[in-house]
């Protein structure tokens, strides 16, 4: 799924149901959300018995909470079909080399970020690291969908790249 498709599903998706917050997303699908002690997996999305579920680190702070949450509703909506078959397991998030995992965090991204706040903030010359702390969410997200946007034709002075590691367990 091109990028393009991504931004779509997500605009679609926040009109539909007005709303950004993840959680009520997962509730307004029908998508089922457990917090557990799940060792050093981040999430997981898995189809049990005719039900979906997304199940997500209990030990995560709310911001990697919503994060995570974000990350499987994707899985969700685009990847059912995997999760019938296998699940989706995360023990890190912003992956980028898997076609599934970049799908789902280019979705969080566009979820869970607004196009104004990266323009705003970037016209005030602010870095992509200013900008996470404003908005309260992770670089990566913010780098993620300055990519995004330039990908659509914004012109976002923003040339880092996300870390593919930045949610691995810490040993």
């Amino acid at each position: 799924m091109d990028a393009e498709r991504i931004y779509s599903a997500a605009c679609k998706l926040k009109k539909k149901y007005a709303t950004a917050d993840p959680f009520e997303l997962c509730e307004c699908v029908g998508l089922n959300v457990r917090f557990a002690d799940i060792g050093s997996l981040k999430g997981m999305y898995k189809y049990i018995k005719g039900n979906y579920f997304v199940l997500i680190n209990d030990s995560l702070d709310a911001r990697s909470k919503a994060l995570v949450c974000c990350h499987e509703l994707c899985h969700h909506l685009l990847h059912k079909d995997i999760a019938k078959n296998i699940g989706l397991y995360d023990t890190m998030l912003y992956d980028m080399d898997g076609r599934t995992e970049n799908e789902a965090n280019m979705f969080a991204a566009e979820i869970m970020i607004e196009d104004s706040d990266i323009t705003n903030y970037a016209c005030e010359g602010r870095t992509a690291a200013d900008i996470a702390s404003i908005l309260g969410t992770d670089i990566n997200l913010v780098l993620i969908k300055a990519e995004l946007m330039r990908k659509r034709g914004f012109d976002i002075n923003c040339a880092l790249r996300a870390q593919s590691d930045f949610l691995a367990a810490n040993d």
